[in-house]
């Protein structure tokens, strides 16, 4: 109750200390349990110190809701300055997590699917064997500079869509991407400017929109876009290229492909495959495939 308390509201209250400070709370519960079992069944013929088991249980808490195993070892030896206590310290925390694991995710993990941030984990198993134009979305809102939009254009098209960006595009040439915050911030420079709702805002357009996005062809495996999404921390990947096997243009806009859309194919299982472990069969079938090669080659020797 108190980790719910202190973890789930907005404002700051901590995770760490609250949850050694519950996991003291039962280990000080268990360890003077403990003692008065052992002073009328005499289970054990040192003396029990409740203190011993409240570290013992602040750790063993902490490392089952955060999953930590040797820096908390190392933090709780730093805290106690006593080596005596390593083994106890490592068991509780080993434990603690074995069990945690088996019934759920750590609680950054779980807290990081209910708020919905588009996380990416290392998969180490999955093959991707997809494209990046088998995935992506291709039903954009974009605003062409070609049809020479106006201010009304805008406005209208901000309040009838609540995206946080449009492509911007010259015909079939793609131009770059252009955040809601800034075409807004743009409005409202020219309203403040008495700009007439039928004048043209292309060449306002241009310094507010981003050239350097992230493009890929559309036969790019998804392999490459999964590392983009990690390793580069983008958030779109525009999949540009011809429209048509007899198009001069190789810029236009097919589609786009986000790093939410792209984590809910993965979650669906639309993407990645886990790699088949080959059954009995197919490993005699490919031990007599290498011995038959085997065998081609002593013969051509």
């Amino acid at each position: 109750c108190e980790r719910g308390v202190t973890f789930a509201p907005a404002c700051p209250a901590g995770l760490f200390v609250p949850s050694l400070f519950v996991g003291a709370c039962l280990g000080r519960c268990t360890g003077g349990a403990v003692r008065a079992i052992n002073a009328n069944a005499r289970l054990f013929k040192d003396s029990v110190d409740p203190g011993v088991y409240s570290m013992v249980g602040a750790a063993a808490v902490l490392g089952g809701v955060c999953r930590m195993t040797i820096s908390l070892v190392v933090i709780m030896l730093e805290l106690t300055g006593g080596l005596d206590y390593v083994v106890p310290f490592m068991l509780s925390v080993l434990l603690a997590k074995a069990v945690g694991d088996a019934v759920n995710e750590s609680i950054y993990d779980l807290q990081i699917v209910l708020k919905g941030y588009p996380f990416l984990h290392e998969e180490l198993d999955v093959t991707f064997t997809e494209r990046c134009c088998d995935i992506m979305v291709t039903r954009l809102t974009k605003l062409d500079l070609r049809l020479r939009p106006r201010l009304g254009d805008l406005k209208s098209m901000l309040a009838s869509c609540t995206y946080r960006g449009f492509p911007i595009v010259d015909g079939e040439h793609f131009i770059g991407y252009l955040r809601r915050s800034r075409l807004e911030a743009l409005v409202q420079r020219l309203d403040s400017e008495a700009r007439a709702e039928d004048s043209q805002v292309s060449p306002d357009l241009l310094p507010c929109t981003d050239s350097t996005v992230m493009r890929m062809v559309p036969d790019a495996p998804l392999s490459q876009a999964h590392q983009v999404f990690k390793q580069l921390g983008c958030q779109h990947i525009f999949v540009v290229g011809a429209p048509g096997p007899a198009s001069e243009t190789s810029d236009a806009l097919l589609g786009m492909l986000s790093k939410k859309s792209f984590l809910r194919f993965l979650k669906d299982g639309r993407v990645g495959h886990m790699p088949a472990q080959p059954t009995l069969s197919e490993s005699r079938g490919l031990c007599n495939d290498r011995a038959e090669l085997l065998t081609a080659f002593e013969a051509a020797e």
